[in-house]
């Protein structure tokens, strides 16, 4: 939403009086804002999205054929998991970190909660609500830490599924190789 607004309105100016009672004709945004944390944070959401769609999509074909693929792309649904935390951990962590880097405001999150677009607010009304783009990206950065948290999850959940069918396959070989010696005897 941020970014199809920032590009609608990046080249509508007004005219806003400044602190000094002077005036300049600007648009809504920071000077020289940096798109780049929004484009990056929305490419990850974005293909997250269609990787996810696969495979609900690959149900329609059967749950056993959904199986079959499964079975045959587990190495990769490991790649994809772990994939998964990592992008999803970085992308929230660069795209807080982009916010008010080096204490200027000039990323789209950043601007749209900063004291600057509240100054603003009142000429770009029409325009933009920067409150409410301020809470739409916060809510999409809460998102994001929402999926690295259940990548994580999803991960630990697998390798401890995998280390107790690990334990249970060592446990029936001491079984049967227990019964195979009592029955020898």
């Amino acid at each position: 939403m941020t970014l199809v607004k920032f590009l609608r309105t990046q080249n509508t100016y007004r005219t806003v009086v400044l602190p000094d009672g002077t005036s300049e004709s600007r648009t809504a945004w920071a000077r020289d804002t940096r798109a780049w944390p929004t484009w990056m944070y929305f490419a990850v959401a974005a293909v997250s999205v269609l990787l996810n769609f696969a495979t609900v999509f690959s149900y329609k074909f059967g749950v056993e054929k959904a199986n079959t693929a499964s079975y045959v792309t587990s190495g990769f649904s490991w790649v994809v998991m772990v994939g998964n935390l990592v992008v999803w951990s970085v992308a929230a962590g660069m795209y807080r970190g982009e916010k008010d880097k080096d204490g200027k405001s000039d990323d789209l999150w950043g601007w749209t909660c900063s004291a600057g677009a509240r100054a603003i607010q009142q000429e770009f009304a029409k325009e933009v609500d920067f409150n409410r783009f301020c809470n739409v990206q916060s809510v999409s950065w809460y998102i994001g830490l929402v999926q690295a948290g259940a990548a994580l999850l999803t991960v630990v959940i697998y390798v401890m599924a995998f280390m107790r069918r690990r334990s249970k396959r060592k446990v029936e070989q001491r079984l049967r190789m227990s019964a195979y010696g009592n029955s020898r005897r």
